[in-house]
């Protein structure tokens, strides 16, 4: 490190006290960085402690970075490199997909056929007569096929052997703990779609959920999806000009939940 002491006067203490930084080097496990100042740099202290920098009469002259330091240049390099990082044995025995490449080539050999297989994997009311159909970008995927999103989230583990898996767990902030199963969760939702299905809300309504952050509120958009509402959800803790604008949003809102 490059330093020169300059004006220092002493009587008995310190009055005032300067140093002219001209250069300036560390060395790390990574690399080395040399700055050097043209003009170097002046730290003056007064009498009362306070500290104070100021250019010298040159100016900065550059930066040098040796070693395994990465300077700005070096940056693209690194995102064009390509680096795999294998999974742990033990995740990997837990994982639904144990081979990503063998997966990735089934689904390129036949396209149409790995994901006929995937959403077979799925609740549908009706199936699908074709799983593609046009050219990008104007495609359809499963012509003709009908499902319902809540059926494929709730009903197909409530009446498998998850009915009693935790599904929802949620935390007061009084600490309060309320837990659902897919069976308790489904039934919520139901309950509360029957609800909304007695005051008339139907598929392609919109209906405005101004809720706190609850079960109640997670069951209550689901049991839209499950009508086939559109819903909006304005938390509870907004005031009556953000609900106001939220509901004129969405236009003849059905209901406000």
């Amino acid at each position: 490190m490059g330093m020169k002491l300059q004006g220092m006067e002493c009587a008995g203490q310190v009055k005032t006290s300067r140093v002219e930084l001209s250069s300036f080097e560390k060395s790390s496990k990574r690399g080395k960085i040399f700055v050097s100042f043209e003009n170097g740099l002046n730290f003056e202290e007064d009498q009362g402690g306070t500290m104070t920098t100021s250019p010298s009469d040159k100016g900065q002259q550059g930066i040098d970075i040796a070693g395994n330091a990465t300077p700005a240049g070096d940056f693209k390099q690194l995102l064009e490199k390509e680096t795999r990082f294998p999974p742990l044995p033990n995740i990997l025995v837990a994982a639904d997909v144990k081979d990503y490449q063998a997966l990735y080539d089934q689904a390129a050999s036949d396209f149409e056929g790995f994901w006929d297989k995937i959403a077979r994997e799925f609740t549908w009311v009706k199936p699908w007569t074709r799983v593609l159909e046009g050219e990008v970008p104007k495609t359809k995927w499963f012509v003709d096929g009908q499902l319902n999103i809540t059926m494929n989230c709730l009903d197909r583990h409530a009446n498998g052997s998850r009915a009693n898996k935790r599904a929802l767990i949620w935390v007061g902030e009084d600490g309060t703990e309320r837990t659902f199963t897919f069976s308790e969760l489904l039934a919520l939702t139901c309950q509360i779609a029957n609800g909304l299905k007695s005051v008339g809300v139907k598929r392609g309504d919109r209906v405005c959920v101004y809720l706190p952050l609850t079960p109640e509120g997670v069951a209550t958009m689901l049991a839209c999806a499950r009508l086939g509402a559109i819903h909006s959800v304005v938390y509870a803790g907004l005031g009556s000009s953000a609900l106001r604008s939220r509901i004129e949003d969405i236009v003849e809102a059905k209901l406000l939940h």
